[in-house]
Formats: C-alpha cells, sequence, structure tokens
C-alpha cells in the first residue's frame, strides 16, 4: 500500500509517522516544503485536556496523557508543566467532564476558584498542562520517520489525477507518483489545494491566528483561558504570550502582516485582568493561519466528489497542538482498516 500525506505541519507528520510505526510494509511519503511557515512553527503549543466540545475533549485528553507518559514524547516536544486555567463563560463544566480527564490523567483536573482571576465562576483548574513546541515535535517526528523508511519530498504538489483502477497520481511539476491512499493535511493551504485540483472544500476554511509577545515584571504561573473576555495566554520566558481570536476567515495563508487592532485588543484586557503583571512592552507579534471547520476536530474527512481514496486531516480549528498524538493515531488506524489489495 502506498501512501502520500500532503502537508509537512504537526498533523500531517504524525499522521505519516502512525501509519509507517503501524504498519512497516506501508509505503509513506510526507510531501511538503522543508520548514513551512506555517501554524505549527508559529503554534504557542498550549496543551491541557478541558475543551468545551467532548469531542476536542476526549482528544485533547488522550494526546495530552500520551504526551506525559512517554519521556520521548516530552523531550521531543520540549514540554513544559505550568497547570491551566480555563474559565467558562457560560453553564460550569459537568463532573464526568473532569472525571474523563482524572481518568486518563489522575488528580489533573479540578473544578475550583480561578486562581488570579478575581469575580470570576469557578474555573477548570489542571495540574497535568503546560505547553510543548510543535515546531520542534514536528522536526523529531519527520527525522523518526526516515529512520524507519518512510520518504520525504519538498517539491509542490501542482496537481491530482484520479486513474481508471482507483488509484491517486499527484503531480510535482513534470514528474507523477501514484498512491493508493492520499491525504492532504495542508493546514490552511488545504482549501486551495482542494479548489486547485477542482474539488469542493466542503466547509473548510482558513482563518487569521495572531498573538503578541509582551515583556511583564510578573509573568503567569499558568497556562490560562479567560471565555468571559476571550483572552488567552501562557508564560513565555520572562515575559507573557497573549492573544485573543481572529474572526478573520478566508484569508491568505501566506500573508504575514499583523493586525494592529487584534494586538491592542489583547494587551489591552490583560492590563485590565491582570494588572499584577506588570505588562512591559510588545516584543514580537507572530501572524499565521490555520484550517477551521465548523464542526470542529482534527479527523479524517473524505472530500465530496473524489475517490473514496482522497481525504483530507486537518479542520482541528486552531487546537491541533493539543489533539494531534490521538487525532493521527485515530487517522492512521482508519486509513490501514481502508487497505486495499496490491
Amino acid at each position: 500500500m502506498r501512501i502520500c500525506v500532503v502537508g509537512a505541519g504537526l498533523a500531517g507528520a504524525l499522521l505519516a509517522w502512525r501509519i509507517r510505526l503501524a504498519d512497516r510494509s506501508a509505503e509513506v511519503e510526507l510531501a511538503g516544503p522543508p520548514e513551512p511557515a506555517d501554524a505549527t512553527a508559529a503554534s504557542g503549543g498550549i496543551v491541557r485536556g478541558f475543551e468545551p466540545e467532548a469531542v476536542l475533549r476526549v482528544q485533547a485528553t488522550a494526546s495530552l496523557a500520551e504526551l506525559y507518559g512517554s519521556r520521548l514524547l516530552r523531550g521531543w516536544a520540549e514540554y513544559r508543566e505550568t497547570g491551566s486555567v480555563y474559565v467558562r463563560s457560560g453553564p460550569p463544566p459537568l463532573p464526568s467532564d473532569l472525571a474523563a480527564i482524572c481518568a486518563a490523567l489522575p488528580g489533573s483536573a479540578v473544578l475550583a476558584d480561578a486562581p488570579g482571576f478575581p469575580d470570576r465562576p469557578p474555573a477548570v483548574v489542571e495540574r497535568r498542562a503546560g505547553h510543548i513546541s510543535p515546531g520542534a515535535l514536528r522536526r523529531e517526528i519527520v527525522a523518526d520517520l526516515l529512520r524507519i523508511g518512510g520518504r520525504r519530498t519538498t517539491t509542490p504538489v501542482t496537481g491530482l489525477t484520479e486513474e481508471p483502477d482507483g488509484s491517486l497520481t499527484l503531480h510535482h511539476g513534470a514528474a507523477r507518483t501514484t498512491f493508493d491512499q492520499v491525504v492532504v493535511a495542508a493546514g490552511p493551504w488545504t482549501p486551495g489545494l482542494l479548489t486547485r485540483f477542482g474539488l469542493p472544500c466542503d466547509g473548510l476554511r482558513t482563518k487569521r491566528v495572531q498573538y503578541t509577545v509582551h515583556a511583564a515584571a510578573v509573568p503567569p504561573a499558568r497556562v490560562f483561558v479567560d471565555e468571559t473576555t476571550s483572552l488567552y495566554g501562557r508564560p513565555h520566558g520572562d515575559g507573557v504570550l497573549l492573544g485573543v481570536p481572529s474572526d478573520r476567515y478566508d484569508v491568505d495563508p501566506d500573508d504575514r502582516r499583523p493586525e494592529p487592532a487584534l494586538a491592542h485588543a489583547a494587551s489591552a484586557l490583560a492590563r485590565v485582568t491582570f494588572p499584577g503583571l506588570r505588562l512591559g512592552p510588545a516584543l514580537r507579534t507572530v501572524v499565521a493561519a490555520d484550517c477551521y471547520h465548523p464542526d470542529p476536530g482534527l479527523r479524517l474527512r473524505p472530500v465530496s466528489g473524489a475517490s473514496a481514496r482522497l481525504s483530507t486531516f486537518t479542520g482541528g480549528s486552531g487546537g491541533a497542538a493539543k489533539t494531534a498524538l490521538a487525532a493521527s493515531r485515530t487517522a492512521a488506524e482508519e486509513l490501514l482498516r481502508l487497505r486495499t489489495p496490491a
């Protein structure tokens, strides 16, 4: 079985690695730029078990449990355990939501007054949470994929053809390579690739992602999300990483121009919410894009009107760093169940 994963972000690299680990007879190729300036490179890398959506919560919890249980993965990902605080703006989480996290990570999650957030409703406070370097994890995963016999190509994909026997041929300029399965895991470039192939995007859209790193006299101790203000952040060296969600969809994923209004909103909220930070000047602003789907979650999705051998693996909606370990395992198992006779 020959499988190509198009897109060399964290999600695509993990998927190719999982497939090759599970079946050494599978010929696995990872296609994409060598070090793309993508969401993986830009990500703040926040990891925790709690997510408001049940599907994402299951994936995030399973991913964090695997990360925490593997010294190798923790080292590759440069994991830093800081704990986290998640303040809901709506109804508080159910006890069963936290029980599932604690089943995977004993004693990790409790519902308690939000540390450092005065006048907020009870928050999900997690001990086994923190942040990783998604870019570092990707580099190690790609290196290990090559060590175990996977292939890596950096030639841009320019087209796709379905062959009479159902196999799929990818065009790399003048070159052609045929595969039994093709997975497009190109993050925010996925809608553009599907359009280039003459296929629908099936609800996948690119969205602006932006955060700013500030100096701070007293950096926060924990990763945090405050739904009541939409502010999120984490400790970053001697400072703090701060952001608020963007509402900019269908952006050019190669456009790295910062939006001053987003940076101002995040810093203004932080100065009001955390006066004790003694927030200093902005040191740098990071701009990227990610792939969102109305039904969020990083998983295999068939492409409408295309061969059953073509799917996408994206749409984590900004949360792939938290969910990619578990989602890639599930997707690899699903792809290997779809194997076709030689």
